[in-house]
């Protein structure tokens, strides 16, 4: 028996597709890649496994520029561009610390970047009464159901 076709089609879309919540592609300013990159820097932040550093009181995160590419298909080159662009919007550092012995660049959020989250958020909620999410649940959950659907063809 053959699978039909757009049945087979949806399942793959939904496989290789990646999930940008819409309020990353606001501070994006609609650059689709940049909002990948910020999701992700997000993702990051938020998750418990990731390699986190502190040095001078900062939250540094640990990611090698080759590994983006399973992760959100984002190429090396495409992530340094992304890292330039995000430098010079005053919204991310990056430094290279030692990390397991070898020299890795390190990315951590400027004090510019949460403001450039809570604005986009505001575009879609009121927060009048409502503070900013303390803890990563409830950031997920302010950020939970608003994601665009790109497939991958369009990232790389």
């Amino acid at each position: 028996m053959a699978l039909d076709r757009s049945f087979t089609y949806g399942l793959l879309l939904e496989e290789f597709s990646i999930k940008i919540p819409t309020v990353c592609v606001l501070m994006a300013n609609g650059d689709i890649e940049l909002a990948i990159f910020f999701n992700r820097l997000i993702e990051l932040n938020l998750d418990e496994d990731t390699e986190i550093t502190i040095k001078n009181n900062e939250q540094w995160i640990v990611k090698k520029d080759s590994s983006w590419f399973r992760e959100c298909f984002l190429t090396v080159k495409q992530v340094q561009s992304l890292k330039r662009k995000a430098i010079k919007q005053n919204l991310i550092k990056t430094k290279k610390f030692k990390f397991k012995e070898k020299l890795v660049t390190h990315i951590t959020f400027t004090e510019h970047f949460e403001p450039l989250l809570l604005k986009s958020l505001n575009y879609f909620y009121d927060y009048e009464g409502t503070p900013f999410p303390k803890t990563k649940e409830e950031l997920q959950k302010l950020t939970k159901n608003l994601q665009l659907h790109v497939p991958c063809n369009e990232v790389v």
